[in-house]
């Protein structure tokens, strides 16, 4: 058993961040609900199947939090809100996609 704390055994390789997650967090529940919520809201009404539009943006989503969380957006943000910078970058996806009608509201 190491001596470190949870925080840097995660950075020295020998805990990982999901051993430290509590998955039954009161928190952690509603938050991933209104998540998904969010999302499939987001992609209703694109292609056939919910499920695959729904994985696509969780995909997208997760992955933009993951390169911003590690600081690999920071050259390309330039300084830019990254919320502002993500709706810019689905909006093209969007639209590359062919978007049904755009949605008011946040």
């Amino acid at each position: 058993m190491s001596d470190l704390p949870d925080a840097e055994r995660v950075l020295a390789g020998q805990r990982s961040r999901a051993e430290l997650l509590r998955l039954d967090a009161p928190e952690l529940l509603a938050a991933r609900e209104r998540t998904r919520s969010r999302l499939r809201t987001a992609v209703e009404g694109y292609g056939e199947d919910p499920a695959i539009g729904f994985m696509a943006a969780w995909s997208l989503a997760h992955g933009f939090a993951t390169l911003l969380l590690s600081r690999n957006l920071d050259d390309p943000l330039d300084g830019r809100d990254p919320e502002d910078a993500f709706r810019a970058l689905t909006g093209e996806m969007f639209r590359a996609a062919g978007s049904p009608p755009r949605r008011t509201g946040r």
